[in-house]
């Protein structure tokens, strides 16, 4: 059965991800169930080691050896897909311009308009003739991540994707994931393990906690009506609302 709710982008039905060890199977996932709201943005949140990788690759499609059902929406099933993956695959034998724009040279966009403005936008114009081995790895994030946008995927995967962006430059590159998203119309799906960065992206949360354990969290501002604002969120008292609600579920976790 492949019909799913017409406000959900993926579900996800028992699922059950195991790996195997060298003397007994670790279970990463045992039957748990997610829905992935469609055209907003959804955060996989959790410790170190709690499979938030993991489920974000059964979510993408990337891992098919799981048990239980993967459903995706119709209008996704053949839609260009962004993914920003924790290591930055750059091609080592092409520049950061030319690693950018791999995605529209494969889908044969000669339009380049949408790498020049974000390769300014997140400060990196002066590094486009660069090599991958003279970038910092900050500078490498970006690249990747703006090789997934340029592309304006219906759908985007980010893992980790603002490890080791400074803050200046991350508040920026939330900026204009938080307008793409509404102006594509785009389902973004990203792994974090920084409680402020899950609550100023996501609409949703999702908490992984175990193997069982999904805990989910709406996140609502007022400034969502006319577009979220980052610094009217962060300054908001339901910012701190929501982190405390994240953090009480892994109170009994190790630190994240």
């Amino acid at each position: 059965m492949d019909w799913i709710p017409s406000n959900i982008a993926i579900y996800l039905n028992k699922i059950k991800k195991t790996y195997e060890g060298n003397k007994i199977p670790k279970i990463v996932f045992n039957g748990i169930n997610i829905e992935i709201p469609k055209n907003k943005i959804t955060c996989l949140f959790g410790p170190s080691g709690s499979g938030k990788t993991t489920l974000l690759n059964i979510l993408s499609g990337l891992d098919k050896n799981f048990e239980g059902e993967r459903r995706i929406a119709n209008e996704f099933k053949n839609a260009i897909i962004g993914y920003t993956f924790q290591s930055d695959l750059l091609l080592p034998w092409r520049t950061a311009y030319n690693n950018a724009r791999l995605g529209l040279e494969l889908n044969g966009i000669e339009d380049n308009s949408i790498v020049d403005k974000l390769f300014t936008l997140f400060g990196i114009s002066d590094f486009k003739n660069n090599y991958p081995g003279q970038l910092s790895g900050g500078m490498k994030r970006r690249v990747s991540i703006i090789r997934s946008l340029c592309i304006k995927p219906k759908l985007i995967f980010l893992d980790e994707p603002f490890s080791g962006i400074d803050f200046k430059i991350k508040e920026i590159i939330e900026e204009e994931l938080l307008k793409q998203s509404i102006r594509e119309n785009q389902t973004i799906i990203f792994v974090t393990h920084d409680p402020n960065d899950a609550i100023t992206l996501s609409n949703k949360v999702i908490l992984v906690a175990d193997e069982r354990n999904i805990n989910y969290l709406d996140i609502e501002f007022a400034s969502d009506v006319s577009g979220r604002n980052i610094r009217k969120v962060r300054k908001d008292k339901k910012f701190t609302k929501y982190r405390e609600e994240i953090l009480d579920v892994f109170k009994e976790q190790q630190t994240i």
